[in-house]
Order: structure tokens, then C-alpha cells, then sequence
């Protein structure tokens, strides 16, 4: 091979070289960049926004759900000082003579209670579970409202059935024994019944002021205003006749 030719291979060669590398340089790499760059910044973007409308939807259903809580809650407390009247009416009736409570309050004693509170049929207690990160006792607190509720309601359709059994019976002298049976019933227990009451008035109480609480804890959590003052002095009432009552228990378990 001539010299001439060597030279000219070379220069050839060289000059591909350098027109590949400006290609890349000035083309290719420019136009990656120019559609990476937007499409990594669109996937950021709906990364992020996704998850924030997560959080979102997630706040608004956990703001829907506890306000769904405060007024079924609220809604619960004038039905059960209701019942409590009646307990209460009751309790002075059977304070009576039997005979004075067959002939005059009979009608009274035979009064059925038509009960059930709204939580039971409208609250899903495993909604409330991130309240638990607000508050650790939030969801055990309503678990124990829930509870109580169904025991309430239990014991009004106890007495309620009763009262059907006595109304079915024909036999007259059956008939007074179980309303005698009744009257002695209502005395061992109608005491404790309104306590329960009582119970369940305060924890409604107390768990309302708690959520209320919660928007304190979480940012952007606005729930609904519940006044309690109307209630202020039954409240009072359901606290002090319930100290009352767990300290003469008390007293006679130290006895």
C-alpha cells in the first residue's frame, strides 16, 4: 500500500469517527433527554399525585365515618334518658304494696319498651381502625358502647317477652303469679338497669368528646359540632348515682 493511500484510509476513518460521535453528541443524546426528561416528571407527577389522592379520599372517608359516629351517638343519648324515666317510674311503682300495685298500676307494670339503638344497625366499628393511631383505646372505647347497647336493648325484650307470656296466659291464677314473679323480677333488677343506663350515657359522653377531639391530632380533619349541654345535668345525675351505687357494692363486698 502507498503512502498516498494510507494517508487518505486514515483521514477517511478519522472523519466517520467524528461525524458518529457528534451525531450521538448533538442529536441522539439531546432528543433522549427531551422525552425522558418529561416522561419522568409525568410519572413523578401521577406517583405523587396518586398518592395524595389516596390520602385524600382516605381523610374524607375517615371524616364522613366519624361525623356518621357523632350524630348517630348524639341521636342514642335522648332514647336512653327516655328508657331511664321509665326504669325510674317503674322502680317507684314496685316500691309499692303488691296489692296496691295490682289494682291501681297495673296498667304501668305491663307497659312493654319498645328499644333499639341506631348504633347497632348503622356503625361498623372496623371503619374507626386508623383512629387508633390517634388514639389507642379509640376503637375498644366504641366496641365497649356497642356492647352495652346490646345489653340494654337484651334486657328490655327480656322483660317485653314477659309480659307477652303473661298476656298469653289464660288461667287467672297462673296470670297473678307470674305478674307476682314479674313484680319480684323488676325489683332485683330494675336498680341495676338503670345503672347500666347510666353506664352507657357517660361512655357516649366521654367517646363524643373524644372524637371531637381528634381533628386536635390530625391536620385538615374538620368534623361536625356536637353540643352536649343540653344533656349537662342528666350527665351529672348518671355520674353521681353511678358512684353511688358501685360504692355501696363496695361496701358490702368489704362487709
Amino acid at each position: 500500500m502507498s503512502l498516498t493511500v494510507f494517508i487518505e484510509n486514515f483521514t477517511t476513518s478519522t472523519q466517520s469517527s467524528t461525524t458518529a460521535y457528534d451525531w450521538w453528541k448533538d442529536i441522539i443524546i439531546p432528543l433522549i433527554g427531551a422525552i425522558a426528561i418529561p416522561l419522568l416528571i409525568w410519572w413523578l407527577s401521577w406517583l405523587f399525585g396518586a398518592s395524595r389522592a389516596e390520602k385524600q379520599k382516605e381523610l374524607r372517608e375517615l371524616r364522613n365515618n366519624l361525623n356518621l359516629l357523632l350524630s348517630v351517638l348524639y341521636a342514642s343519648i335522648q332514647p336512653l334518658i327516655d328508657l331511664k324515666q321509665r326504669f325510674l317510674k317503674l322502680q317507684n311503682i314496685i316500691s309499692l304494696s303488691p296489692v296496691e300495685v295490682l289494682t291501681k298500676h297495673s296498667h304501668e307494670l305491663g307497659e312493654c319498651n319498645y328499644f333499639r339503638l341506631s348504633l347497632l344497625d348503622t356503625i361498623n366499628a372496623s371503619k374507626y381502625s386508623s383512629c387508633i393511631e390517634l388514639d389507642g383505646n379509640y376503637v375498644v372505647d366504641l366496641l365497649v358502647i356497642i356492647q352495652r347497647s346490646y345489653i340494654i336493648t337484651e334486657l328490655v325484650q327480656h322483660r317485653n317477652k314477659i309480659l307477652q307470656d303473661i298476656g298469653c296466659c289464660e288461667n287467672q291464677e297462673a296470670k297473678l303469679l307470674r305478674v307476682t314473679n314479674l313484680i319480684a323480677e323488676d325489683k332485683m333488677n330494675v336498680r341495676r338497669n338503670i345503672m347500666h343506663i347510666n353506664d352507657l350515657l357517660l361512655r357516649t359522653e366521654e367517646l363524643i368528646e373524644k372524637t371531637s377531639s381528634l381533628p386536635q391530632k390530625k391536620k385538615k380533619l374538620k368534623l361536625d359540632s356536637v353540643y352536649l349541654k343540653h344533656f349537662s345535668v342528666e350527665f351529672k345525675t348518671a355520674k353521681q348515682e353511678l358512684e353511688e351505687y358501685n360504692k355501696k357494692i363496695k361496701d358490702k363486698t368489704n362487709d
